[in-house]
């Protein structure tokens, strides 16, 4: 006996879902849809192939909705970009969103190196102080952390915010990295955060955190200076060592100061901190073995300059200009004073460094351990605190003169 295709229909469709009337299937199954069904015998239209049509018909469903998500995540509009997590746009470079100044034309952007051979002589306290102070008086000022002990980021930020926050994509290894592994000259301002310390008024700053593995940048840079000729080599010099001035020279115009803090030895890294700066600052302490280095920190500045330019002078690539930064002083830091004036034991070696003709500042910074040392669980500089004691108000008075002084100088 042969069945009608409507009436195929309804029995399959009673089969599936139960009995219903015949309105209700002719609603379901739409006339369109009756056309594709072959008349035949009922016996020959098996069953289950007709259910596993069903749920691949839901299975395909399900993936066109996953195919439609995917390709709307992959292609997120530009404003919202700020909503993606740094983490997956850590290697396209630009992409992160930026809190650098606008240029400000008329600006003179200098860049000061602070560096010592010897630790421990208050060099990153000397650094991140002195930056506030600037920042009161309506300076931008961004800070480059280049000690892989982080102890500038550190006076700014908790180690487990710093770690949560920057050490992935936002510290100054990303930018070294980039040039290491891709030969890329990736931008500093993708770098630059905010520590949002409490200064009033028109003063900025900024910082570029270091990281722990900094330290192994080191050896890779060093493989960067090998070549196969003597213009291969002296080329490969240039654009090593220029690494870090060609990066601040991209913020031109945007802040007034830029404040380095070297780590504790001459190597490849505190270098490309030297051919960047302007001026150099040596805190010491008035010690024996704290002043020792200071002759071979000055000779080795005045070699890493003299073969510098010489190799500019042999390359015709103007992007490498003859480097001159200035030895702006040294400062005598953590000083004991008695009646006004340094111990005898302390100004012995004052008056060394004096006879040896290198410029000293007159501000010295008097040693108060107590008052620098609780920036390790309250990380901010001593200078933007509320409330300190007279003794804790001498130091802060001698880092604002400090200020002053080299703001007259850089200004001059």
């Amino acid at each position: 006996m042969t069945v009608s295709p409507i009436e195929l229909i309804k029995k399959i469709g009673s089969a599936l879902f139960g009995p219903a009337h015949p309105e209700t299937a002719e609603e379901v199954l739409p006339e369109e849809q009756s056309e594709e069904v072959i008349p035949g015998p009922a016996s020959e239209i098996p069953s289950e192939p007709l259910i596993e049509t069903a749920f691949e018909s839901e299975e395909s469903e399900e993936t066109e909705e996953t195919e439609e998500t995917e390709e709307t995540e992959e292609t997120v509009p530009a404003e919202h970009e700020s909503s993606i997590p740094s983490g997956s746009m850590s290697d396209i470079p630009g992409k992160r969103e930026s809190i650098v100044p606008p240029i400000k034309e008329g600006t003179k952007m200098r860049v000061i190196s602070v560096m010592n051979y010897k630790g421990g002589v208050g060099k990153t306290t000397v650094t991140a102080n002195l930056a506030a102070a600037l920042a009161k008086r309506g300076k931008r000022i961004l800070l480059i952390d280049l000690d892989p002990q982080c102890s500038l980021s550190f006076s700014f930020f908790h180690r487990r915010d710093w770690r949560q926050k920057f050490s992935e994509t936002k510290t100054v290894k990303n930018w070294y990295d980039a040039f290491i592994d891709k030969d890329f000259n990736c931008s500093l301002e993708n770098l630059v955060v905010d520590p949002e310390v409490p200064i009033k008024g028109e003063g900025i700053l900024h910082m570029i955190c270091s990281h722990l593995a900094l330290i192994n940048i080191e050896i890779e840079l060093s493989s960067k200076l090998s070549g196969s000729s003597e213009r291969e080599l002296r080329n490969n010099y240039l654009r090593v060592h220029s690494r870090l001035s060609q990066g601040v020279k991209s913020l031109k115009g945007r802040y007034d100061v830029v404040l380095i803090d070297c780590p504790p030895s001459f190597n490849i890294v505190t270098t490309t901190a030297v051919t960047a700066s302007d001026y150099l600052i040596v805190p010491t302490i008035p010690d024996y073995l704290s002043t020792l280095g200071i002759d071979y920190l000055n000779n080795k500045v005045e070699d890493l300059v003299e073969t510098y330019n010489r190799y500019v002078d042999k390359c015709d690539d103007p992007e490498f200009t003859h480097i001159n930064p200035l030895m702006m002083g040294v400062l005598f830091n953590l000083v004991q004073f008695s009646s006004g004036n340094p111990i005898r034991a302390q100004e012995k070696y004052i008056d060394d460094v004096r006879k040896k003709k290198y410029p000293v500042f007159e501000i010295m910074l008097r040693e108060n351990r107590t008052f620098y040392s609780s920036s390790s669980s309250n990380p901010l500089p001593a200078v933007l605190r509320r409330s300190v004691g007279p003794a804790q108000q001498k130091v802060v008075n001698e880092i604002e003169d400090l200020a002053t002084d080299i703001l007259g100088r850089i200004e001059s």
